[in-house]
């Protein structure tokens, strides 16, 4: 998240270096989360209030507030299992292709409309919000933090009716923050505070919030296969693309898996690192391209687990996965090495359960980012302040399922998808096998990269066109292709 936003924060950038800038830090002060409180307001155009001052338990005086069939816009909430449910999807599928196993809550039956899209972004990127439109369809609601005020109303009224609210956030060195910048890029607490201010916003008319940057494209059908599992009502956080120790995705971060895998069979420590996927890791580890085959097998045998070098994570039951839990490899291997928490890749996407939402009060969130000083971008405040509130990340399983490869990540695309879906030529024309339709599959989101495009029109045109070039390329397999899919196997 935090590699979002420096289009828009150069200049902010620029004049935080400037002699200037030095100059006047005599005049910083610092600021209160309660000062913050009237920030992340959705206005209508027919709101006579311009803030929120009522936030004791993550709730704002707002008409939609408390309504649990309607959603702030006016778009219906309906618990439908067949409306808006995507292009391929099909009942019964679980993340991993297999049955979905029968559980509380009516898990299973999740539509669009059970889901809400969070994000911050500034006006020079606004395209890209309606561009967004392409993968939520009509039912996925969505919230904008901004860096404008002006806009808000305007904002509001022409794009409510597709689902869509707008609001305000400081930029970085605003004398609304006080002045300071917390963070790498004009935009990152804003990017940070976006959840919250989401959940305040949204309150009981959701069940999951898709959270990333404004340039993340989520996959509805997989989105919805991946939390079919999973207990809404419990604090889960989800990504499986996290950086830990200087790289991403890194498998050895701490995590958990889901409860469900634990009637499943995983690898071993051993035969992960004995695994070719394993032996590119201890590479990786090592920063060498060739070691011998005696380091191989004496880093398979070490049971010793090391965050960042070493480590498998384990099911939590029934599903909460705190920094205890995810550090328990770690200590249960007899290991003293440091267990820190590891940071979701913003741009790849996460998937927070409302239970998790309501567990931390916006108030909190806000003072929580006000103690940072040097973070690296918005994905590192929230997940650093999630890990401090008692949440850790939840690896949905694949990755670990298959030994590491990489191509099983399924936050923010596997190596070869954008080819897959015609963003970018592949170079080849071999035929898609059983791990290509795996990924098309399975992959629930994909990042556009704003930061290195210079054209947001062209981009957000792009953008929007994604999930239907993913379905042109699942239209090309033969069903039964699908239907038959070998897992394991690879081109």
């Amino acid at each position: 998240m935090g590699r979002l936003l420096n289009f828009c924060s150069l200049v902010l950038l620029i004049i935080s270096k400037s002699p200037a800038s030095s100059q006047r830090t005599q005049g910083l002060r610092n600021v209160t989360a309660d000062e913050l409180l009237e920030y992340g307001v959705v206005i209508h155009h027919d709101s006579s209030f311009e803030s929120c001052a009522d936030q004791l338990g993550n709730k704002c005086p707002h008409p939609a507030n408390g309504i649990e069939k309607q959603s702030a816009n006016g778009v219906a909430t309906a618990t439908d299992s067949s409306a808006g449910a995507g292009p391929g999807f099909e009942a019964g599928a679980s993340a991993d292709g297999g049955p979905q196993a029968t559980q509380a809550h009516d898990m299973a039956q999740v539509s669009d409309s059970d889901f809400v899209f969070a994000t911050g972004t500034c006006m020079k990127r606004i395209r890209l919000a309606s561009a967004s439109r392409g993968w939520r369809g009509s039912k996925v609601r969505a919230f904008f933090l901004t860096d404008s005020r002006t806009a808000l109303r305007g904002l509001n009224t022409r794009r409510g009716p597709a689902g869509e609210a707008y609001a305000f956030f400081p930029s970085e060195g605003a004398p609304e923050l006080g002045g300071w910048f917390r963070s790498l890029r004009g935009g990152d607490t804003r990017v940070a505070v976006a959840p919250f201010a989401a959940h305040r916003h949204f309150g009981k008319t959701y069940k999951w919030m898709l959270y990333g940057d404004d340039d993340t494209v989520f996959f509805m059908d997989a989105v919805k296969k991946l939390v079919s599992n999973l207990d809404h009502e419990l604090p889960i956080a989800l990504s499986d693309n996290l950086w830990f120790s200087n790289r991403h995705p890194n498998p050895n971060a701490p995590r958990c898996l889901p409860c469900h895998m634990a009637s499943q069979k995983l690898p071993s420590l051993e035969e992960i690192f004995t695994s070719v996927p394993g032996r590119v890791e201890i590479r990786t580890t090592y920063q060498q391209r060739t070691i011998s085959k005696e380091v191989y097998e004496a880093f398979a045998r070490n049971t010793t687990q090391v965050p960042g070098q070493r480590y498998r994570p384990e099911p939590v039951c029934p599903g909460l996965c705190t920094p205890e839990a995810a550090c328990k490899p770690v200590v249960d291997s007899g290991s003293t090495a440091a267990c820190t928490p590891p940071t979701a890749h913003g741009g790849a996407g996460m998937i927070f359960s409302v239970g998790l939402m309501r567990s931390i009060t916006f108030r909190d969130a806000l003072a929580c980012f006000l103690t940072f000083t040097n973070a690296t971008g918005g994905d590192q405040m929230v997940s650093e302040c999630l890990w401090r509130h008692g949440i850790a990340f939840t690896d949905p399983g694949p990755l670990v399922r298959y030994s590491y490869d990489y191509q099983y990540v399924v936050f923010g695309g596997a190596p070869r998808l954008s080819s897959l879906v015609g963003l970018q030529s592949s170079g080849t024309s071999e035929q898609c096998r059983a791990l290509c339709r795996w990924m098309l599959r399975n992959v629930v989101s994909i990042h556009m990269h704003a930061r290195v495009k210079k054209d947001i029109k062209a981009l957000a045109a792009q953008q929007e066109m994604v999930p239907q070039l993913r379905q042109a390329a699942l239209t090309r397999l033969p069903r039964q292709e699908i239907a038959g899919m070998e897992e394991g196997a690879v081109n």
